[in-house]
C-alpha cells in the first residue's frame, strides 16, 4: 500500500506515526462555531405558524403539538374557562354533600 513499509518491525511505532503524519489539524474555537452555524442555519420561520386568535398584528408561534393558537391566546382561553370549571367544582362539592347528608339521615 502507499506510504506503508515493507516489513513492519514494531506495529505500535507505525500507528503513532502515521497519528501524528497523517492526522487532521484541530479547528480553532471559532472555525467550530462557524461550521455549526452554517450546519443549524435554516429557515426558522419555516418551522412557525401564523395565531388564528384576535390579534392586530399577525402572530407567529412555534406549534408543539398542532396547536393553532399562541401562549397568550391559549392562556386567555383557559382563563375565560376557569369560571366555568370553578363552578362546575363547586357544584359537585355541593352536590357530594347532599348526598352525603341525604345518607346520614337516612342511617340515623
Amino acid at each position: 500500500m502507499a506510504g506503508l513499509p515493507e516489513v513492519v518491525h514494531s506495529p505500535g511505532a507505525l500507528v503513532r506515526s502515521r497519528l501524528t503524519r497523517k492526522m487532521p489539524t484541530t479547528p480553532t474555537f471559532a472555525e467550530q462555531r462557524e461550521a455549526d452555524r452554517r450546519a443549524t442555519a435554516g429557515p426558522r420561520v419555516g418551522e412557525m405558524r401564523e395565531c388564528t386568535g384576535n390579534h392586530v398584528q399577525s402572530r407567529l408561534f412555534r406549534p408543539v403539538d398542532g396547536e393553532t393558537l399562541c401562549l397568550a391566546c391559549r392562556s386567555d382561553a383557559d382563563a375565560s374557562v376557569a369560571p366555568a370549571i370553578d363552578a362546575a367544582v363547586r357544584g359537585g362539592a355541593a352536590a357530594r354533600e347532599l348526598l352525603h347528608a341525604r345518607r346520614a339521615g337516612v342511617a340515623a
